[in-house]
């Protein structure tokens, strides 16, 4: 019988690569095409994570949509939100609470003044506001009245004055409740007034880092 000849390492590798890659090649175009397929399903999708309006066919990205919006309101946005913590603090070290019960007799009270057949839940909803959010805002309200209203002081000159001069444009038509209107008026320019006192104030006693650039 003839020998066998042992076939050598050189010829192993000629062996080897000289294999069909046709398999491979067509596994690695059927996921290339699914992963068209899953990125055209996503896009549509979630094409306002990408695109959120066009203008004659030419596109506005959310990206540029974002970094006009961080321009233009992110400043305030931040300072707002840096004064509610900063007035809530001082609400909590000067124990100014608000119970349930105040929040829903104000909301009540808001209910009653609403005019035009307008519903409290139709007026949200022009808002784009849910009701968990008016609630939160409203307690906000009250806490900041209740930390404020310990700073105010109306006289009865203060408010004589303030129907002589607005008398014309006042609701109002007998005295007493000329009286509790100019009162309310004036409470609300006051109360704006140590608003816009207090939070310099605050903000110098507190230690504030801002890590965003503007």
């Amino acid at each position: 019988m003839p020998k066998t000849r042992e076939i050598t390492e050189t010829e192993k590798k000629i062996i080897v690569n000289k294999k069909p890659k046709r398999k491979f090649t067509s596994c690695l175009m059927v996921f290339l095409f699914f992963l068209v397929i899953v990125a055209f399903v996503v896009g549509l999708k979630f094409k306002g994570l990408i695109l959120v309006a066009s203008v004659n066919s030419k596109p506005i990205y959310s990206f540029e949509f974002v970094k006009y919006l961080w321009k233009h309101y992110a400043p305030q946005a931040l300072d707002d939100l840096i004064a509610e913590k900063l007035l809530l603090q001082e609400a909590a070290k000067k124990q100014v609470e608000v119970s349930d019960s105040e929040v829903l007799e104000e909301i009540t009270q808001i209910r009653k003044e609403l005019t035009g057949g307008v519903t409290l839940e139709e007026k949200l909803e022009q808002e784009k506001m849910s009701y968990q959010e008016f609630q939160k805002g409203i307690k906000l309200q009250l806490i900041f009245r209740k930390l404020l209203e310990k700073k105010i002081n109306i006289t009865d000159n203060e408010i004589q004055a303030y129907i002589r001069q607005n008398q014309a444009a006042m609701q109002a038509t007998d005295e007493a409740k000329l009286k509790d209107e100019a009162r309310q008026a004036l409470r609300a320019e006051k109360m704006n007034e140590e608003y816009q006192n207090l939070i310099p104030e605050l903000k110098k006693e507190s230690n504030i880092s801002q890590f965003l650039k503007f």
